[in-house]
């Protein structure tokens, strides 16, 4: 007897004992079980996370307090991994008080109407098509149904199956056509059918950049939350792991009222200045041989060496360039190895530029070698470069070459000059077929192999085509040497496991990190602290340093630290923006302030301590992303901030006009700030010509403070982007200069007669851009909304606006190019250079035309293996044209992929 009162105590304790909760997956349940991992079984505002375990093959349900089973969007109902003996012990479960969750991600009807044997668990006996709007039945879900924009998308969408004539469950969710939601009981236990698009769903403000569209936060939680109720009824297992509980409302001061005041704008004029002076030509060459030496100071041959490979190209002659104690003067001319010559050049190290070329002797003073030679090219033999390439080289034949003297004093007006070069980036490592390891300069180069080229075809052609444009816009940086960028990157590695505090609060509870996305809790006092102490180190070895950077990691994987101290930091009562959390595949939105108010306090706390030790460093602040618009209440900042400003955009008139006015803010901050813009990344390679709007933006931010410039990135599209280059690299130098002035100096260098034909082209192509800006204007709530299903492409509005009219007014004006420019010349080439990057653009307008017309996959593939061959013939014959390689992807994102195509096996 006392055995038996044993063995039923045991029994009555394993029944009670808390169990986890079964997990069963269907063959779809990927993306919504990567959702419920990340929400239901790790919640966000509860320390009670279930535990879960995989249920495995013997389908022993009594292990689990709970079970859920998932099903993934689009897919029509099935039950093909359930027999008949896992339903009957599904059924047992349940009727000795189990509970089943079959939770659907928006799944559509069966082919058969039948429930089938499925019937006694779910309480119906059919399936049927979701129509109309659903309802909330049940009081206590009331809570899934107070947002109206939940129906739009998590309730009812389009061919959602429902169950149908109900026989022992209750509906919970749904109306006359079926219910959504439903819960059946049978014997002691609950089983819930529950088909909502947890994915997917809409809002009703704008999303943040692009992306998989996903539900906000505030919509799917009550569901989340119903789901975690029920696992915490079925008394399932917990665990408590020491977990931070995670918010998004921001709890900081309310907004400021700022008057907006303009900064003040000061005069800008050219530094130029030429005087001819008087006296004997200085010979350069004669005949094709060297009729002056360039005495070189050490580590500066390469500078000479660019100098002489366009002396050579005027000329035929090439310099020596010698050191200066194997020089020396006889009778007024210089003697090297006993040869005689008539001009010997110097250069010397100077902050500002100064050409004296007088007697027998050209001095040349620049910041560099570079920029001093490339300004004593373009004052002594008007040599530019339109573009790389040796069509884009301009300059005229002379083997008889000389000078005339002449004193030339000039200075670039911002002291720091930079635009990226995206085939300067990173070595990519390609394995070839042969398995040999080539590493190519550029990500893009190297990954052509996988649409089907060898990548060294075009790392040889950009050897062969190899440019000194860059050289020629004299870029560079004067009397401004920068630290810290980059500053938390390493943090991860140093302090993640002693100091886990330093890091942001994550969605998951924790403060875990990516390596190359990381965030830092700025609230907290000892980060402020360990940054200023690592200003201090780098700044007390390097005392050169004029600028220390502070700002975060680029990315945005992770979001930025939700803690109590640092939400205290956010605005309250300001308009939300969107944000997003990263969950697999998933990526749930909620509405959230801007991030300027917490990221430009942490950057002043930064400044005003290292005030106090280096008063002469200015502490540098990033304005981009989520932190370029102006704070919404912080103006407690110091006077030793510089400002780098990520904005200004051309092809989008209202985001123009709003960055326009939040430089102004940041131009009050301070009177150093660096102009930083994404916008020579967008376009796609379409000829979208923005000069005048860029060149009035850089002469007023020159006038408000501006010091220096750091775009991002020139991705080479020189066919039909050209002239915004151009216009750029000149203005960098000089942002006095007038546009029109420039417009015409491309043309009529590159083109000759056929320059007003290419001017019109060029203008027509700009007033276009204007028209697709003022579009992308109107459209922008439209672009950014999630309630829009299918945003327009890029390629589809571009072509309402280069149309057919348009593009034959385009080609009518190279045609006139070509009538106007001889056959075999220069500016023949060049127009045909120009025409390459206009059929580039015709082809991919009509090709997106042809491919939505297209009847058949076959069809497609055909057309995106002609369009791929279309494209690699451009190459080839204008490798600088457009950057092919680098819109390969977006082609196969957009288009190819869709068509079955696949890149042909490299041999």
């Amino acid at each position: 007897m006392k055995k038996i009162l044993f063995a039923m105590m045991l029994a009555a304790l394993s029944l009670s004992a808390a169990k986890p909760v079964g997990l069963w997956y269907s063959n779809s349940w990927q993306r919504v079980g990567e959702l419920l991992k990340a929400t239901l079984f790790n919640p966000q505002w509860t320390h009670d996370k279930p535990v879960y375990k995989i249920i495995g093959k013997e389908r022993n349900f009594g292990s689990y307090s709970a079970v859920v089973s998932m099903y993934g969007f689009n897919n029509p109902i099935a039950f093909r991994e359930w027999s008949k003996a896992d339903i009957a012990a599904a059924e047992n479960y349940v009727k000795n008080g189990g509970v089943m969750l079959f939770i659907f991600d928006g799944t559509v009807g069966a082919k058969s109407s039948a429930v089938g044997a499925m019937e006694k668990l779910f309480g119906a006996k059919s399936y049927g098509t979701f129509e109309g709007k659903a309802e909330i039945k049940a009081s206590d879900w009331k809570s899934c149904g107070k947002i109206p924009l939940v129906y739009k998308k998590m309730l009812g969408g389009d061919k959602y199956a429902t169950l149908t004539d109900l026989t022992t469950a209750r509906m919970i969710a749904g109306n006359k056509s079926g219910a959504l939601i439903a819960e059946n009981s049978i014997g002691k236990g609950k089983v819930y059918f529950i088909n909502v698009r947890l994915t997917h769903s809409a809002v009703d403000y704008r999303r943040p950049g692009s992306g998989a569209i996903n539900a906000d936060l505030d919509q799917l939680y009550p569901f989340i939350k119903k789901f975690h109720a029920i696992l915490m009824d079925a008394k399932c297992e917990t665990v408590n792991d020491n977990r931070e509980l995670w918010s998004y409302t921001p709890t900081g001061p309310g907004p400021v009222n700022d008057e907006m005041v303009f900064p003040e704008r000061k005069e800008i004029k050219s530094k130029r200045k030429y005087e001819k002076l008087s006296g004997a030509p200085l010979n350069i060459a004669s005949g094709g041989q060297p009729k002056a030496l360039f005495m070189v100071g050490k580590g500066l041959a390469s500078g000479v060496s660019r100098f002489n490979r366009v002396i050579k190209l005027i000329s035929g002659a090439e310099l020596p360039y010698v050191a200066a104690r194997a020089v020396k003067e006889v009778n007024g001319k210089w003697q090297y190895r006993g040869k005689l010559y008539d001009t010997k050049i110097t250069y010397v190290v100077s902050k500002e530029v100064e050409i004296v070329a007088s007697g027998n002797t050209i001095v040349i003073k620049a910041p560099s070698i570079s920029n001093g030679v490339h300004t004593f090219l373009r004052e002594a033999f008007n040599y530019r470069v339109l573009w790389p390439g040796d069509c884009g080289e301009v300059y005229t034949k002379n083997s008889e070459l000389s000078v005339e003297p002449f004193k030339l004093t000039d200075a670039p007006f911002f002291k720091q000059r930079k635009i990226r070069n995206s085939l300067a980036k990173k070595t990519f490592p390609w394995k070839a077929p042969d398995g040999k390891v080539v590493k190519l300069p550029y990500e893009n180069i190297g990954k052509t192999g996988i649409y089907g080229f060898d990548p060294r075809e075009v790392y040889n052609l950009r050897k062969e085509h190899g440019s000194n444009w860059y050289g020629s816009k004299r870029f560079g940086t004067q009397e401004r040497k920068t630290a810290g960028s980059g500053t938390f990157y390493p943090w991860k590695k140093r302090f993640m496991e002693s100091h886990p505090e330093y890091f942001a609060l994550q969605f998951d509870g924790t403060r875990r990190q990516r390596t190359h996305h990381v965030r830092i809790c700025k609230s907290n006092p000892a980060v402020i602290k360990q940054t200023v102490d690592d200003a201090r180190k780098v700044l007390n070895k390097r005392k050169d340093v004029t600028v220390y950077n502070v700002s975060p990691c680029d990315g945005s994987y992770d979001t930025f630290c939700k803690c109590p101290d640092c939400r205290a930091w956010d605005p309250t009562g300001v308009p939300m923006g969107a944000t997003r959390v990263y969950l697999g595949r998933n990526r749930p939105m909620f509405r959230y302030t801007g991030s300027t108010d917490r990221v430009f306090r942490f950057t002043c706390e930064i400044a005003k301590e290292l005030k106090k030790s280096h008063p002469n460093v200015k502490v540098g602040y990033l304005a981009y992303a989520g932190y370029l618009s102006p704070p919404k209440y912080y103006r407690d900042f110091p006077d030793n901030l510089t400002i780098t400003f990520v904005g200004l955009q051309y092809l989008n008139k209202a985001a123009m006009e709003r960055d326009r006015k939040y430089w102004n803010f940041w131009a009050r901050v301070s009177d150093e700030l660096i102009l930083r813009p994404n916008h020579l990344l967008s376009g796609g390679g379409f000829p979208l010509l923005y000069m005048h709007e860029m060149a009035k933006d850089l002469r007023y931010c020159a006038e408000t403070g501006m010091v220096g410039s750091d775009y991002d990135s020139l991705v080479h599209h020189w066919a039909t982007n050209g002239l915004n280059y151009y216009v750029l690299a000149e203005m960098l130098w000089d942002p006095s200069q007038d546009v029109d002035e420039l417009i015409d100096e491309y043309c009529r260098l590159g083109f000759g007669k056929g320059a007003e034909a290419m001017k019109k082209y060029f203008l027509h192509c700009e007033k276009l851009t204007g028209v697709f800006a003022q579009g992308s204007s109107v459209t922008m709530e439209v672009v950014e909304d999630i309630t829009v299903e299918k945003r327009e492409s890029m390629i589809s509005r571009i072509s309402k606006i280069f149309n057919d009219k348009e593009m034959a007014t385009l080609g009518g004006y190279i045609d006139e190019a070509r009538k106007l420019t001889a056959a075999g010349s220069i500016e023949r080439r060049r127009v045909e250079f120009i025409a390459a990057g206009y059929d580039f653009t015709k082809n991919r307008i009509d090709f997106a035309k042809k491919f939505a017309a297209a009847k058949s996959r076959e069809e497609k593939r055909k057309l995106s293996e002609e369009q791929r061959l279309y494209w690699w013939k451009i190459y080839n014959d204008h490798p600088f044209a457009v950057s092919i390689p680098g819109l390969f992807r977006s082609q196969y994102l957009s288009f190819w992929r869709h068509a079955g195509w696949k890149a042909p096996e490299l041999k």
